[in-house]
């Protein structure tokens, strides 16, 4: 998450909870080129749980980095 508050200047990893719509559209950006198997299951379910107070912990990294965008641009699981 850390990489995350740098990819947006967030000054604290806190601020990431408070994100205006830019700073979503910037994070999801700098996210979509990231593949799944480059971070663990466990830090794309923690990414969530901390941003979103997601507690549905996803399955893959793939879904869990897909929830992820998702969460961050809005849209609603299908």
């Amino acid at each position: 998450m850390d990489w995350m508050a740098r990819q947006i200047s967030c000054e604290y990893l806190s601020d990431l909870r408070r994100l205006t719509e830019q700073q979503r559209k910037s994070l999801s950006a700098a996210l979509k080129p990231v593949k799944a198997d480059e971070s663990e299951l466990r830090q794309w379910n923690d990414a969530l749980t901390y941003l979103f107070h997601d507690s549905a912990a996803q399955k893959t990294a793939a879904a869990a980095r897909e929830m992820l965008l998702r969460q961050l641009n809005n849209q609603r699981q299908q």
